[in-house]
């Protein structure tokens, strides 16, 4: 047979053999198209969207025919991907590749979010690998987990995406702890779970609530109203079934306001003077900011007599509730003037009828009165005792002024007065100028008491200072007393015997001398 014979034999052989198989790989290449069937859960509120991120990359392989590991190359994003539960109701959405889908390709569906944020999405990637028409490999992965890992042959891939809604968890200050404090000028509130209620929470269920800061929408009483958590979580072993809406929350609160007491000073005038401001004194300082407005006043009358201080306008805005301790004005015949116990030195300072005196004398420490001021004081020691009457009128307030020891100055002394009806007050008074002075009504009986380690801080610093002289004499024959030893030692143990010898002999030389 001649060469021509052979050759168009090869020719219809190959024809008859690669043509039907070619056409029929060509028939198996059908356009390839995916799936995705969103498993949604029947809470879930109807027009809610789930937006998918489409990307691609080629499929390259290891030139090595030992390592059959693959890469993705030329990576790309393509569209977003898109379901709608208002437009498909059974939450499944058909992806068809197109002209993008050629051998050896990556494919993947990233769920990007969810319009209703109650919806537990998890981060979930649908991963398509079409090698060819013969060979296309689908992963689900959730959380970086398989879910799912199939095979398909030229068949649509319906992958699973599981999606459920979880409860929001929402505030009630109902039947709780109100939430409130006194008036502080500041905005920071506490807040404890006795305050609100979690709604919406299974009972059973372990979930709480943390938040970074509490504050009011006013640091003033009237205005503040609410308080806002802020920086809002859940925690507990449950806390993955619950969401919130928001990671804060405003709650019903109030501010009360502070209490202070306001004490108007008891004032005493000459007639005819001009009248004085009238002052008054605080329980506590008003907080910064905060304005004063408004005087005193006094019941009418303007000649001899004692007049009512009352709270007139004075006020401290809404932020405080004033509690009012009233005084007297008393408007005197007199002027005044000061009177001296020249035995004692005791004076009395006050609008005094002219030709006035005191007299002084020291308490019987037998009397009832004596016994009764030292059984009150408790304080500390005694320091001396008096019985003081002034003759004369006296109208207003007194400033009676004792003498003391210069050992006190600058130190707090008691003073203990013995009153008409058998009451005891004690005032106390620091030491200035070898004086201690106190204000009162009238002239009785008088305790002077000073602390109790007055006297034993003096013979306490004496005994300390003598211990101190001694355990530095000691630590002095004591180091002494070392070094010689090591002085000994060191010169037996260089073999210094005959020099130590020597020193011997000459320190018993001088000892006998």
């Amino acid at each position: 047979m001649s060469f021509k014979k052979i050759f168009i034999c090869f020719v219809a052989i190959m024809l008859t053999v690669f043509v039907p198989f070619s056409a029929a790989a060509t028939q198996d290449k059908t356009p390839y198209s995916l799936t995705i069937e969103c498993k949604i859960d029947a809470n879930i509120p109807q027009n809610t969207e789930f937006k998918f991120e489409v990307t691609t990359a080629n499929i390259t392989f290891s030139e090595n025919e030992q390592d059959e590991s693959e890469q993705l190359t030329d990576s790309k994003k393509l569209d977003d991907f898109v379901i709608n539960t208002a437009t498909n109701t059974d939450g499944k959405l058909k992806y068809d590749f197109g002209s993008n889908l050629t051998d050896r390709k990556y494919f993947c569906f990233k769920l990007l979010s969810c319009s209703d944020n109650t919806v537990t999405i998890g981060n979930y990637l649908i991963e398509v690998r079409y090698y060819n028409a013969d060979i296309v490999k689908t992963e689900v992965i959730k959380d970086g987990q398989h879910v799912e890992d199939l095979t398909f042959m030229n068949e649509p891939a319906f992958i699973p995406v599981n999606l459920s809604r979880v409860a929001t968890v929402s505030f009630t200050t109902e039947g709780c702890e109100p939430i409130t404090k006194p008036y502080d000028g500041k905005l920071d509130a506490t807040i404890t779970d006795k305050n609100y209620k979690l709604l919406s929470v299974t009972d059973g269920d372990d979930v709480k609530v943390t938040f970074d800061k509490a504050e009011y929408n006013s640091a003033d009483v009237k205005k503040a109203t609410k308080v806002k958590l802020s920086g809002l979580k859940l925690v507990g072993n449950d806390a993955a079934k619950y969401t919130l809406k928001k990671d804060s929350v405003e709650l019903k609160a109030s501010i009360s306001p502070r209490p202070i007491t306001v004490t108007a000073d008891n004032i005493t005038m000459t007639l005819g003077q001009n009248e004085p401001v009238l002052t008054y004194k605080l329980s506590e300082e008003i907080i910064e900011g905060n304005t004063v407005s408004g005087v005193l006043a006094h019941t009418a009358g303007s000649d001899v007599g004692e007049y009512t201080i009352t709270l007139g306008t004075l006020s401290f805005g809404d932020n405080y509730t004033i509690t009012f301790q009233e005084g007297k004005l008393i408007i005197s015949s007199y002027t005044q003037n000061e009177i001296k116990d020249n035995a004692t030195s005791i004076s009395v300072l006050g609008y005094i009828s002219p030709n006035s005196n005191i007299t002084v004398s020291a308490l019987d420490p037998q009397s009832e009165v004596y016994s009764s001021l030292a059984t009150s004081t408790g304080w500390g020691k005694i320091i001396s005792s008096f019985n003081i009457s002034l003759s004369g009128e006296a109208q207003g307030q007194l400033i009676l002024s004792f003498p003391v020891d210069q050992k006190y100055e600058g130190k707090e002394i008691a003073v203990y007065q013995y009153g008409d009806n058998g009451a005891i007050t004690c005032y106390k008074s620091v030491v200035s100028g070898g004086k201690v002075s106190i204000t009162t009504d009238k002239l009785t009986q008088f305790m002077l008491v000073g602390e109790k380690d007055t006297d034993s801080k003096d013979g306490g610093s004496v005994a300390w200072t003598i211990l101190k002289v001694l355990l530095i004499i000691l630590a002095v024959i004591v180091g002494l007393a070392l070094v010689i030893i090591l002085f000994f030692f060191l010169m037996i143990f260089f073999n210094k015997t005959e020099q130590l010898k020597s020193i011997i002999r000459t320190i018993k030389h001088l000892l006998g001398k």
